[in-house]
Parts: structure tokens; C-alpha cells; sequence
């Protein structure tokens, strides 16, 4: 049986992250600094953890994200 050679028809973005991405991890990134005003650094996460449906560690990675995307 031959292989299947499939053609990349879409180019990946600049960064390995689209428009929207980048978007979406500076909207958590706001809202989490927002969140730890009136609540606790841990109970910020959970809610954030809830809301977007996101395990611990991918949270933290993309708060990180988020950071570095508001100082640019």
C-alpha cells in the first residue's frame, strides 16, 4: 500500500501562535490579575482552571505566556 502524502495548506504562524491564541492568553492573563486582588493566588487558578478547562500546569504556562505577550 502506497503512503499518504498530504499537502500543508496552511501555513503556521509567526511564533507557532495565531492572532487568537495570543488573544486568549492575555484575556486569562487580565483577568487573573484582576482575580488576585480580591482572592487568593490559589483560588484565582481554580477559577481560571474551571472557566477555561485547563489542568494546573498548562495554566501556569500560559500565564507565563500571557505576561510576556503584555510586555511587548
Amino acid at each position: 500500500e502506497p503512503f499518504i502524502i498530504r499537502n500543508k495548506t496552511k501555513i503556521s504562524a509567526n511564533g507557532g501562535i495565531t492572532y487568537k491564541q495570543k488573544q486568549r492568553l492575555i484575556r486569562v492573563r487580565n483577568k487573573y490579575d484582576k482575580l488576585i486582588l480580591t482572592k487568593s493566588r490559589k483560588r484565582a487558578k481554580n477559577i481560571l482552571m474551571k472557566d477555561e478547562g485547563w489542568t494546573l500546569q498548562t495554566l501556569n504556562k500560559n500565564l507565563t505566556k500571557g505576561k510576556k505577550l503584555l510586555q511587548k
